[in-house]
């Protein structure tokens, strides 16, 4: 359907290339989405992978005109699955906050749909989290 488009938000830590990650899943006590380790083979590029990256996300199907709205409630579920395990200290003590992001990205027909508008509340919460945020949309042409 033309009207209908998918944004996500996904937390990720990226490894240093050729070293593995400790043990992300224990250390947060949370289930990855996606784990890529190294020398995986990265979809779409058929080439093994040369860091390990550790990801939990979120991602719905929307109308083109509801993509910022559904990306938000994606940056929103992602924060707290995080809050929930208390992800914030233990990345700091870990190490590991170096390594995280949070992305939120989207393909839309009009590109003037994907402007986010985050509230104190929501920036308040990727600030106490402690890792960067990134949005990344893209225009969708096919038909």
């Amino acid at each position: 359907m033309r009207d209908e488009t998918v944004v996500r938000a996904i937390f990720r830590i990226f490894g240093n290339e050729g070293e593995p990650l400790p043990d992300v899943t224990a250390l947060l006590g949370i289930e990855p989405d996606t784990h890529t380790r190294i020398g995986d083979l990265i979809v779409g590029g058929g080439r093994a992978a040369p860091r390990e990256t550790w990801s939990i996300e979120n991602f719905e199907r929307v109308a083109d005109d509801d993509c910022a709205e559904g990306a938000e409630r994606c940056l929103d579920r992602v924060l707290e699955r995080l809050e929930r395990v208390d992800a914030a200290d233990k990345l700091r003590r870990s190490g590991l906050l170096a390594m995280a992001e949070i992305k939120v990205s989207g393909f839309c027909f009009d590109l003037r749909n994907s402007n986010i508008w985050h509230p104190p509340a929501r920036l308040r919460r990727v600030a106490d989290l402690g890792v960067p945020l990134g949005e990344d949309f893209y225009l969708r042409t096919d038909e």
